[in-house]
């Protein structure tokens, strides 16, 4: 058995020993790669465990973060509490103070009613005693006649426009008229001639819905829209500009306040400064020794002032008028002519300057002034005025007058025999010469219509004062009994504005002394037809409508009237004649005493 044994033992340990080396080394592999992943494993169990340790730093210091953010929401609802607190007593506090405040005027008032209640309980006890003792005698007042305004009948007249619409609206104050369709219908009762006829037209339109008038701004809007002149501010503007003290001192107050009247927003200052400058030099001298401040106190001491002119008649000066360019009149037709000129002064129709302004007291004979002639300033022209023949305002020779007539006479040459040339008669007026303003290139001008001119006529200096660009062209201008001389150039398709009409017009640049301006026949038959008012305007009527013009006269001693033409190439020998209207009259002059006429003639 031992043996046996030891057989097998042997035998083992052989086997072992021929396959041991290859078996540790396979187990010693194994346990190696064992070994191995244990270090695997424990390195990333390592690293997970270093992972979790930050991952467990930071929650414990996200933790402490909200532990510190719920401290400060903690500090901050208190504190939010506190303010809500504090607010809610502040507002408590102030709405019993209001109320505590209403309850005094609640018991003030209350008091108040009290005592008015009290009031009036004592006055119904003593109408009650007044009734019992027969009743006070209440006396009425006396009843007030409200008179109607006038109507207006569509004259387009800003003066009359306003003055309407003034009263209309005095009558509805005076019969308590408040509503508006109630004001429209009163004033529509009062409407005449052609502003019923608008009115009727704008009822058609209100009721076809074209347009509405439900109160009364807008009836008036439209009313001055209808019949008010566009530029009737601007027109009286432009006359009060142009206004002149040269008739009395009341008259020309009267045309001034009228006008002031019809200007809005004008300053007073310039008001002062317009009126004085607009009186005669004398009387513009007494005011601003005054000192006046303000308008009232000029007009009031123009008022105090007197008229000093001659009171002398003119009947020399006025009785040896002849009626053409023939032979004087004798003593008999200077005599019926002196009567004629009485009757015609008598009708309010004589156009003469010095007829229609008699002299009441005697002042100074050279310039009218409150003063002696040897305290003149203007003494030094006494010579002058006596060579000039009578010059009192106003220019010597004028152009184109439609208030003279007489026959008219072609310049005869040496060799040939005189012909007469017959024109018809031109109509007397009450003024001299006609000007109208103007806006020419769009700036204020002042021009002469001379029905005596051919063509519109403009100096050289006026036109650069405009604007106006002319082109030079051929052409020559000739007055009577002068040579011809070339004129300057043309401006064509000038634009111009009178009044409300505007149009263009040629101008032909010449050389002027006495007008800048002259609107001539091309002119008027550019605008006709036309008519004269009863106001003194033009009316420039046309199928689409018509424009009223206004025109300003200023009265001259003028007597010659002379004609302008321009010729364009005329032929060499051809015969010209030029119409002139000439009216002869004897010179006369100032009367100069005496004494000092004898100086002068030595």
């Amino acid at each position: 058995m031992a043996k046996s044994k030891d057989g097998k033992d042997a035998s083992a340990s052989q086997t072992t020993e021929g396959y041991a080396p290859e078996a540790l080394i396979q187990a010693v592999q194994k346990l190696e790669k064992r070994v191995n992943k244990v270090d695997e494993r424990s390195a990333k169990a390592e690293v997970a465990a270093c992972d979790m340790t930050d991952s467990v730093g930071k929650v414990e210091n996200e933790v402490i973060t909200l532990k510190g953010q719920l401290g400060e929401l903690d500090n901050r609802l208190e504190e939010v509490s506190l303010d809500a607190q504090s607010l809610a007593d502040q507002a408590f506090e102030k709405m019993m103070g209001e109320m505590a405040k209403m309850r005094e005027e609640f018991t003030g008032e209350l008091l108040a009613l009290k005592k008015e209640n009290e009031l009036l309980k004592e006055e119904l006890t003593l109408l009650r005693r007044a009734t019992v003792a027969g009743g006070a005698t209440i006396q009425a007042g006396p009843k007030v006649e409200i008179p109607k305004p006038p109507k207006y009948h569509g004259k387009r007249d800003a003066r009359e426009i306003d003055n309407f619409l003034w009263s209309m609206e005095r009558y509805f104050e005076a019969v308590h008229l408040e509503e508006d369709a109630s004001k429209i219908n009163a004033a529509t009762m009062y409407l005449g001639a052609d502003a019923i006829l608008w009115w009727r037209r704008r009822e058609q339109d209100i009721k076809s819905g074209s347009c509405s008038i439900r109160t009364w701004d807008q009836f008036k809007e439209d009313f001055k829209k209808q019949f008010r002149p566009h530029d009737a501010a601007k027109v009286s503007m432009m006359k009060l500009r142009e206004l002149k003290h040269s008739s009395t001192i009341k008259e020309y107050i009267k045309q001034f306040t009228t006008l002031v009247l019809e200007v809005n927003d004008l300053p007073e200052a310039t008001q002062l400064i317009y009126f004085i400058g607009g009186l005669q030099r004398w009387a513009q001298q007494e005011v601003e020794r005054r000192n006046v401040q303000t308008l009232a106190e000029a007009i009031a001491a123009a008022e105090s002032l007197v008229d000093y002119k001659d009171t002398r008649k003119e009947g020399r000066s006025n009785g040896s008028k002849g009626k053409g360019g023939g032979a004087k009149p004798t003593d008999r037709s200077s005599t019926s002519s002196n009567k004629t000129v009485k009757k015609d002064k008598a009708k309010g129709s004589s156009s003469s300057p010095s007829s229609s302004d008699k002299p009441s007291n005697r002042g100074c004979y050279l310039c009218g002034g409150p003063h002696w002639a040897r305290h003149c300033p203007g003494r030094q022209k006494l010579s002058a005025i006596i060579a000039s023949g009578g010059e009192s305002s106003g220019d010597d020779a004028q152009m184109g007058s439609l208030r003279l007539f007489s026959s008219v006479r072609a310049t005869p040459k040496a060799e040939e025999s005189t012909k007469v040339v017959k024109v018809s008669t031109l109509p007397r007026s009450k003024g001299s010469l006609m000007f109208v303003d103007t806006l020419v290139n769009g700036r204020a001008s002042k021009a002469l219509v001379d029905c005596g001119a051919s063509h519109n006529f403009i100096t050289e200096k006026e036109a650069m004062k405009l604007g106006i660009k002319y082109t030079k062209e051929p052409g020559r201008i000739k007055t009577v009994n002068t040579s011809p001389v070339p004129i300057l150039g043309v401006a064509h398709k000038v634009p111009i504005c009178l009044g409300q009409w505007s149009g263009t017009i040629n101008l032909t640049v010449v050389h002027m002394d006495d007008f800048s301006l002259v609107l001539g026949l091309e002119f008027i038959d550019t605008v006709r037809p036309f008519s004269f008012e009863a106001d003194g305007s033009i009316m420039i009527k046309r199928d689409q409508g018509s424009w009223s013009v206004p025109v300003t006269r200023e009265e001259v001693e003028a007597k010659t009237i002379s004609a302008i033409q321009v010729s364009r190439g005329i032929k060499k020998g051809q015969e010209t004649f030029l119409a002139a209207l000439v009216e002869e009259e004897e010179p006369h002059g100032n009367e100069v005493p005496s004494e000092i006429s004898g100086v002068l003639v030595d």
